[in-house]
């Protein structure tokens, strides 16, 4: 084989390889690994009464994923005291779910932070 067929050959695997390393990273960068990118999307609350207290739905579109009919992370039955209490902290867990934190558990500390009176 010629020297001039060997450097076609060099030079058509170079062009191969860069057109192949260019859809590689254009497709890599719109590939978001950030929060958010995985996480739930159309997620909306609902309060419901009881007769103790409040709950909260979540759902997505019409699908209810989540139904709380009782403080999360608190041991035994109690609701929450307000419909607002139950709607902030419904919105406390969409963020979660959106920014991709699963499991989206409610600690004491945040129960706190949101005013809910677990006591």
């Amino acid at each position: 084989m010629s020297s001039r067929n060997k450097n076609i050959i060099v030079l058509i695997c170079l062009i191969a390889f860069a057109v192949a390393a260019f859809f590689y990273f254009s497709n890599r960068s719109k590939v978001s690994n950030g929060p958010g990118s995985e996480g739930f999307r159309n997620l909306k609350a609902e309060a419901f009464q009881r007769e103790t207290g409040w709950g909260y739905l979540i759902l997505q579109d019409t699908t209810a994923i989540i139904e709380q009919p009782f403080l999360p992370g608190v041991p035994g039955t109690k609701s929450f005291e307000s419909k607002e209490l139950a709607l902030k902290t419904a919105g406390l867990v969409i963020y979660k779910l959106e920014h991709a934190v699963f499991p989206p558990t409610v600690t004491l500390e945040e129960l706190d932070s949101l005013g809910v009176n677990y006591k």
